[in-house]
């Protein structure tokens, strides 16, 4: 059988074909079925075209799979090049093992030069291992986001996991000094653009976040409302984050979905931020990303690593509250072999946040 013939791009002809299979592997109101949605995350302003990037398997007029792809401008070692997030893979059951899977990767990275994902199925590991992709670290335990919590009210955060008996440390009093500007913003100008140049070779491996990237991710999103804030000092930005307020019944999480700084502006951006959430009367406040990465001002700042207790029961998802998922994997591909001239990527120096993918998205039902 040739595979490539029944693969073809999400357009207004399939659209329909399109949300039934959806449909029948999730609900009736699962994010993929509202096309404004689907649009902005794959009709992205880094794509090499003007097509939705979502690649569909049609057999006999009927969707039976499909691959969502988020193009996106990376920094690789100071050089900016053309990267992808793969974002929602689904195929029917009738065609797996039939190699479907290995066509559908194949035309998803035809022409990036780096790739990763987040939140992949098991199920996909061998098939990411076996073409090249970075699944496991070098002790070869698979790649995980790392999650770091900080604790606002601990006795609502035992209620919410049931385990009265926990002691957390909750954070009351937060510390800033008056070295820098703290401000709330409505979009992100073209001073963030110059921000990104003098601080990306801090990210070795990244998402470029300029001011493209960032309004249109956070600032353009169609269903949410994000929260951008600046640290400046003599006029010029020093750092930036991004947060989302999540409402779960009786329960308010603050999502620090991204998050950059110079070095001697971490901490009081981190301290300033909470500052805030804390006047949101947030329970806790968490930020999710890979690498080595902003760990010890994390840990000055009140934040705890979520790999062991009493952390690790944390839920990690909140609409609705999920007391099962406590992580989220990771893998990535370098694809242009040329690139590695300019650095090697490990885990390490590979900065991912929970904005840079399709984890913070609406969860409708």
């Amino acid at each position: 059988m040739e595979l490539r013939k029944y693969i073809e791009r999400l357009n207004d002809n399939n659209w329909e074909q399109f949300t039934t299979f959806v449909k029948s592997w999730f609900h009736d109101r699962y994010i993929l079925t509202i096309k404004e949605f689907v649009e902005w995350q794959y009709k992205t302003p880094f794509s090499k075209t003007s097509n939705i990037n979502v690649f569909v398997v049609k057999i006999k007029e009927k969707v039976m799979g499909f691959l969502g792809v988020i193009p996106l401008s990376f920094n690789y070692f100071g050089k900016d090049i053309y990267g992808v997030c793969l974002a929602n893979w689904q195929i029917d059951e009738t065609l797996q093992s039939k190699g479907f899977g290995y066509e559908m990767l194949d035309v998803a990275l035809s022409d990036a030069q780096i790739a990763y994902t987040t939140a992949y199925k098991p199920v996909l590991e061998r098939l990411y291992d076996k073409t090249g992709w970075q699944v496991h670290s070098d002790k070869q335990e698979q790649m995980l986001v790392r999650r770091f919590v900080k604790i606002f009210d601990a006795e609502k955060v035992r209620k919410m996991i049931g385990k009265e008996d926990m002691v957390f440390n909750d954070v009351k009093n937060i510390s800033a000094n008056d070295e820098f500007k703290f401000s709330q913003v409505n979009s992100f100008n073209k001073s963030i653009d110059s921000f990104w140049e003098s601080v990306k070779k801090k990210y070795k491996i990244t998402v470029n976040r300029n001011s493209k990237y960032l309004n249109w991710r956070y600032k353009n999103h169609p269903m949410f409302d994000y929260k951008l804030f600046v640290t400046e000092k003599d006029d010029e930005i020093k750092a930036f984050v991004v947060v989302r307020l999540e409402k779960s019944g009786k329960y308010t999480t603050g999502r620090i979905v991204d998050f950059a700084a110079e070095d001697n502006a971490e901490e009081f951006m981190l301290n300033a931020v909470c500052k805030w959430l804390l006047e949101q009367k947030v329970d806790l406040a968490d930020f999710s990303f890979t690498g080595d990465f902003h760990e010890s001002t994390l840990e000055s700042t009140g934040f705890k690593e979520t790999n062991e207790e009493p952390y690790a029961s944390i839920p990690y998802l909140f609409s609705p509250i999920d007391h099962k998922r406590r992580s989220t994997n990771f893998a990535f591909k370098i694809i242009d072999e040329n690139l590695k001239n300019l650095g090697i990527a490990t885990y390490n120096n590979f900065y991912i946040t929970r904005g840079d993918c399709d984890q913070d998205r609406p969860n409708s039902r």
